[in-house]
């Protein structure tokens, strides 16, 4: 590119971020609640986010 660099940010949404996180951590905690909700993994990416919120408003 000689001289000239450009830096491109992608924001997305909170459930495609949950979606495609590669964090340990993160993947660990879908995980086990997809299987406390039957495989639902929709539901668990969903409570995943809820419980994130409600962790980050507490903690402000």
């Amino acid at each position: 590119m000689g001289t000239l660099a450009k830096v491109y940010r992608l924001d997305v949404s909170r459930h495609t971020a949950a979606v495609y996180t590669s964090k340990e951590e993160e993947v660990k905690e879908i995980e086990a609640l997809r299987e406390k909700f039957a495989g639902n993994i929709g539901f668990a990416i969903q409570q995943y986010i809820e419980n994130k919120l409600t962790t980050s408003q507490h903690e402000t």
